[in-house]
């Protein structure tokens, strides 16, 4: 019994010893590095073994490659050690790395199968140099010095700099889906080569890389951790990232094979932009940015795209064709990639429109000087375009009949000599406004003449105001003459009558000469009845003027002719002349309406107004001053009109001032000599109506002398001569009738 108690005591320790070892926490199957004895540790630390567990995790470019070599290199490393003894007996063994064999299994010869992968970048090769080197002592990979480039890093290191993973997704499939060149490696193998992280990341346990597998008798790699940025002692946001310098040199781009399209394509554009953004445009063939489907000239983005103003009268045809020609091009990003967008192809759109392509309004002044404008910007630069007009340059200004307020024009007669069809020599503008003055100097003399010769005691003289009537009347059935002369012309019969009629109207006369005439004689009478019956005829004249003059000033104001927009006329001071005549005209014309207004409120003491209107009182107060110094100046032209007058002339029956002295419009007759009142009041009212006859005129001359200078060959009147004839005698008779009759 004495020796069975020791020997049973034994052999339970020992079976104890074997189930610890089978249940130890440092086991094949499981290690908790927190549990191992802390002397067993470092007594095995020491001796230069490590747990499985405690070894670096596996290069990402090694993890990237078969790793068979390598693990097999780490499975002849490993060894099933005795970490417990009791007596003689081992109570527990674990599978240990022993580092010096480690060590010595990666020869140059192992790693020369692993490093030209890992060499592609320099990353890469730093993370394995590290590797090595925390195994043991050695400074080179193959062979001496050639990790020296590796041993300092900086952000510097990388050659080309780096770029985000996701800068492939610029990149089309046809070159995500393509291999090297030369090496027939695929796109995203070469990329997984060059690529790295912000920081060093795990890819699986990175609490336990690494395991040794009883059942397989071979090492397991659990994790391995991919390349950080840190390496290049910079710093980064982490992400996923690429070496360009690596990616660039290690996959050789096919620009032989079109297996992206041919130039000009979509897909062919962004494999181009891709490469140049992200190697450079060396490794690009020679004029490869010449067929980029890019936004800009050739392709146009479809935010940008616009039409003319005239874009309502343009046909279906030509709105619908742009739809046809909408395709895919490439915006280019700050970094110089493709980010594809819609747009419209210029060329395409261009070979489809012309000038003619559209009518209406878009040849009508300011929109076809827009619709002219917009074409040449579109498609001036596309090859072999020819569809604006040869004249397009003139046509991008406003032309004569632009700047007409009037559609209608009087143009050369055409004649057949010989068979052949010729027109007729167009007169002059100087003869145009020629045949005015030769009116006007008849006129001049005819009212000369009558002046000295003038029956002094005529009886039964017709009234004024059917005098008034009758200078009007023929001078209006002069011009209907002279509109159907003009209408029996070949060419011409389309002219309206009642526009060119009242046109003719608006033709500066001398009525204010012949009344001025009347008050300047220098013996006799003063024959108040010629003048009135020459302002009867005038205001009738003037109010038929209307006709022309509104539509002028307001076509003037419309198309901004009053603001500039004559600068590019190619007559602009003819046109100026025209618009600003019209305008003074306007402005004279309602003065006199003004002061008449004024003048008859004050004699009929018609002299309320509507004071509960907003701003009546202030309008009233403004009118009431302009009245006023109108009033004061047209007094101080009676009073030398008066002197003048003074101790001459005696004045009876028709003979009564222009605008009785009486309320109720009663006529007063006497001698001027009979009160200075009377005198005064006829002497302004005589001057006034001169005065405003003679602004008149003389705004009808500017506007008649731009008017013709501006038409041109656009009103070429037939037969001058006839004309004026016709006017010439309609002036004398008329002159006549207002001072003789």
């Amino acid at each position: 019994m004495k020796i069975f108690a020791p020997c049973l005591t034994s052999i339970m320790l020992w079976a104890w010893g074997s189930l610890a070892a089978k249940d130890s926490p440092h086991s094949s199957a499981f290690r908790s590095k927190e549990v191992v004895p802390i002397s067993v540790a470092r007594e095995d630390r020491g001796a230069g073994w490590l747990y499985p567990e405690e070894l670096t995790p596996m290069p990402q470019c090694i993890a990237q490659q078969d790793p068979s070599s390598w693990l097999k290199i780490m499975t002849e490393s490993m060894e099933n050690v005795c970490t417990r003894h009791f007596l003689f007996w081992c109570t527990r063994h674990e599978w240990r790395t022993q580092l010096n064999r480690l060590s010595l299994g990666f020869t140059p010869d192992v790693l020369a199968d692993y490093l030209p992968y890992c060499n592609r970048s320099i990353l890469a090769k730093a993370q394995l140099y590290n590797w090595m080197r925390s195994r043991g002592s050695r400074t080179w990979l193959v062979k001496a010095g050639d990790a020296n480039d590796v041993q300092r890093l900086y952000p510097e290191s990388l050659a080309r700099g780096y770029a985000a993973a996701g800068v492939t997704h610029h990149a089309p499939p046809c070159l995500t889906e393509s291999v090297s060149r030369a090496s027939r490696e695929q796109f995203h193998h070469v990329m997984a080569s060059c690529s790295f992280t912000g920081t060093t990341q795990h890819t699986g346990r990175a609490d336990r890389p690494w395991e040794y597998r009883e059942d397989l008798g071979s090492m397991t790699a659990l994790d391995f951790e991919t390349v950080g940025y840190e390496l290049t002692n910079g710093y980064i946001e982490n992400g996923d990232y690429f070496d360009r310098d690596c990616f660039c040199k290690n996959f050789e781009f096919d620009h032989d094979t079109q297996y992206c399209g041919e130039p000009g394509d979509l897909e062919w554009t962004q494999k181009q932009l891709w490469i140049n953004a992200t190697c450079g445009p060396s490794l690009l063939p020679k004029n490869w940015i010449d067929s980029l489907r890019t936004l800009g000239r050739a392709y146009i983005p479809i935010k940008d795209w616009s039409w003319p103003a005239c874009f309502a009268d343009m046909p279906k045809n030509v709105t619908e064709h742009v739809h046809t020609c909408t395709v895919d091009a490439c915006e280019r990003d700050s970094s110089g990639y493709c980010n594809v967008k819609p747009a419209i192809d210029r060329a395409r759109f261009c070979r489809g429109i012309q000038y003619d392509s559209c009518a209406g309004s878009c040849h009508i002044f300011e929109q076809r000087i827009n619709y002219i404008l917009w074409l040449h910007e579109l498609c001036i630069h596309v090859p072999d375009w020819d569809g604006l007009p040869e004249n397009w340059r003139r046509l991008t200004m406003p032309t004569t009949l632009d700047m007409t307020p009037w559609d209608w024009t009087i143009g050369r007669t055409s004649t057949v000599v010989n068979g052949t069809l010729t027109s007729d020599h167009c007169v002059s503008n100087e003869w145009k406004i020629g045949s005015i003055f030769i009116v006007h100097a008849v006129t001049y003399l005819a009212a000369v003449y009558i002046r000295r010769v003038q029956i002094r005691h005529v009886e039964h003289r017709l009234p004024w105001l059917s005098k008034g009537l009758s200078i009007a009347a023929l001078q209006l059935g002069a011009n209907y003459i002279n509109t159907i002369l003009v209408q029996q012309t070949p060419g011409n019969g389309d002219i309206p009558v009642v526009d060119l009629v009242l046109l003719w109207c608006s033709m500066p006369r001398l009525s204010w000469l012949l009344a001025l005439l009347v008050g300047l004689l220098p013996q006799g009478t003063v024959n108040f009845s010629a003048a009135k019956s020459y302002l009867m005829a005038e205001v009738i004249l003037q109010a038929a003027s209307l006709y022309i003059m509104l539509p002028t000033i307001v076509y003037g104001l419309r198309h901004n002719f009053y603001f500039g927009g004559l600068k590019f006329a190619n007559l602009p001071d003819s046109a100026k002349s025209m618009y600003f005549g019209a305008l003074a005209w306007l402005a004279v014309f309602a003065l006199a309406v003004f002061w008449v207004v004024q003048t008859i409120r004050r004699k009929y003491g018609v002299d309320e107004d509507q004071d509960y209107l907003p701003g009546a009182k202030d309008l009233k107060r403004t009118s009431s001053n302009l009245a006023d110094n109108l009033d004061k100046l047209f007094a101080w032209l009676g009073n030398n009109l008066e002197r003048h007058w003074m101790g001459k002339i005696d004045i009876s029956g028709e003979q009564s001032p222009l605008i009785g002295e009486n309320g109720g419009g009663k006529t007063t007759y006497g001698t001027l000599n009979g009160g200075t009142e009377f005198r005064r009041d006829s002497a302004k009212h005589y001057a006034t109506a001169v005065v405003i006859m003679f602004l008149l005129w003389l705004s009808q001359c500017v506007f008649w002398m731009g008017f013709i200078n501006l038409s041109s060959d656009e009103f070429c009147l037939p037969r001058l001569g006839l004309l004026t004839a016709v006017w010439t005698i309609a002036s004398l008779v008329g002159t006549f009738i207002g001072a003789a009759i």
